[in-house]
């Protein structure tokens, strides 16, 4: 299974959609069943954590997708633009414009990345 984080640029205090683009390594078509025990995310400005599932297993809705051999977007969830790396309360802390990366890996496999820009206003 190969897996590629997709994320847009946000704007202060608005959060974006974190996608996961997934396709099979070996050319066949299956179904995963993603819950918040079998993935984990996070959104990082080095070396900050701000947000992670762990904390907040909520925020990843369970679903059953089709994973077939060419990369497609099937789960994504909504990262609110907040830091709040231990709960899931809404802390009223903004992130701040800057740098940041948005992280997954599902259990077992090796985490993935990409980098976007909280922007101002």
């Amino acid at each position: 299974m190969r897996l590629r984080v997709v994320v847009h640029d946000a704007p202060v205090g608005v959060g974006t959609t974190v996608g996961l683009a997934m396709s099979t390594a070996d050319g066949s078509t299956c179904s995963l069943g993603i819950t918040p025990s079998l993935l984990e995310t996070r959104i990082v400005s080095v070396p900050v954590v701000v947000w992670q599932s762990s904390s907040c297993p909520d925020a990843l809705p369970a679903k059953n997708v089709v994973v077939r051999p060419r990369s497609a977007v099937v789960y994504s969830y909504k990262w609110d633009g907040q830091v709040n790396p231990d709960s899931c309360s809404a802390t009223n802390r903004l992130a701040r414009p800057g740098g940041y990366w948005a992280e997954a890996a599902l259990i077992g496999g090796e985490p993935q990345r990409a980098y976007f820009a909280v922007t101002p206003g």
